[in-house]
């Protein structure tokens, strides 16, 4: 019987051998998988930082363009009520 069983746990750690390859291959199949998608998302990133610059030079443009039109509002009504 001795015997038997230490076949037996030599088949069992076969295979549990085969199952750790196994499972070794997935993770390293994740990992490059993972590496992809962070470089997407880097891009992504990147992509979003730059229209995030597009909308403070937007916002910057809109600010001194409104001044512009309330300085111009005024000094209209300003020769308009002759103040000036």
């Amino acid at each position: 019987m001795p015997s038997n069983d230490s076949y037996d746990l030599r088949e069992q750690a076969a295979g549990l051998r085969s199952d750790v390859r196994h499972i070794q291959g997935d993770v390293t199949d994740i990992k490059a998988e993972l590496r992809a998608t962070n470089q997407r998302i880097d891009g992504t990133n990147q992509r979003i930082d730059s229209v995030n610059q597009s909308l403070i030079a937007a916002k910057i443009w809109a600010l001194v363009l409104c001044g512009s039109l309330y300085g111009s509002l005024l000094f209209v009504m300003a020769k308009g009520f002759k103040w000036l």
